[in-house]
């Protein structure tokens, strides 16, 4: 009897699998509201930041595929280089961006009121 051997998912595969699990997560409101001018302008600028999906060196959440440039994030948000992290960290804990650079449809209307 022959082995059955697992399809091999490309990882971009792997990555709109990840990232659908994070979209899927119920949105909070309230994040909203822990929203500062910083973050705001940090999650205003994350859609126009170029991101690369590579290979994961690990993990196989939707973020662990993603690669962008912070100097391009911090110019575009008005960032200063020790804020990039934590405002970053911020964003993604409260579910306020995604990895593949879009935002929760309340958090996009928050942004463009």
């Amino acid at each position: 009897m022959p082995d059955i051997v697992p399809e091999k998912r490309s990882k971009t595969e792997r990555f709109q699998e990840a990232l659908l699990f994070d979209k899927a997560k119920d949105f909070n409101p309230l994040a909203l509201q822990l929203v500062d001018s910083k973050m705001r302008k940090a999650i205003a600028a994350w859609p126009f930041v170029e991101r690369i999906v590579e290979e994961p060196e690990d993990g196989d959440d939707a973020w662990s595929f993603v690669r962008y440039n912070p100097f391009e994030w911090m110019n575009l948000a008005g960032l200063e280089t020790n804020e990039h992290r934590d405002i970053l960290e911020k964003l993604k804990t409260l579910g306020l961006i995604f990895a593949d650079g879009t935002m929760p449809t309340e958090v996009h209307s928050f942004i463009t009121r």
